[in-house]
């Protein structure tokens, strides 16, 4: 197995919440308890995910065990890959400018995320049109057709 820079070419930094910080820490100090019981067998490689030994985990053994661990959690078949995806689709769903997801995500181009994540946002237009309303017409219902014309 190698490692190789993403398909843009060069790395990114992201933010991560302090929670998601503090379980990689507890995560960190597991591992080190791990290399000093396995000793000199124990091949450090500065992985947050390895095998027992340090080594790689092989993508083939990992996706099995990822999603066995999501439906023990009651997430059901879901796939490593797919939390990528989740992650975008509630960025977008959080009202996240398009930029940061964008950067979030690496993609090249703002477009290119809307055009690969597009339908998350069509599925928000009524939404977004009910506080465009709102912040036009105040808290004031709009009457349907029948309504209007009784």
């Amino acid at each position: 197995m190698h490692f190789k820079l993403p398909k843009s070419g060069k790395q990114r930094r992201i933010s991560i919440p302090p929670r998601v910080l503090e379980e990689l820490r507890k995560h960190r100090i597991e591992q080190k308890k791990l290399r000093l019981a396995i000793g000199p067998a124990y091949q450090d490689r500065d992985l947050v995910v390895c095998e027992i030994d340090g080594t790689e985990w092989n993508p083939r053994s990992f996706t099995p065990a990822f999603i066995s661990m999501a439906k023990e959690l009651g997430f059901g078949h879901v796939y490593f890959h797919m939390l990528r995806h989740t992650a975008v689709a509630s960025l977008i769903a959080a009202d996240v400018h398009v930029k940061v997801i964008q950067e979030i995500a690496g993609h090249a181009t703002a477009g290119f995320t809307m055009d690969r994540y597009g339908h998350v946002a069509d599925s928000l237009q009524a939404e977004a049109m009910a506080r465009a309303s709102s912040l036009v017409l105040g808290n004031t219902a709009i009457p349907d057709a029948d309504e209007a014309a009784g």
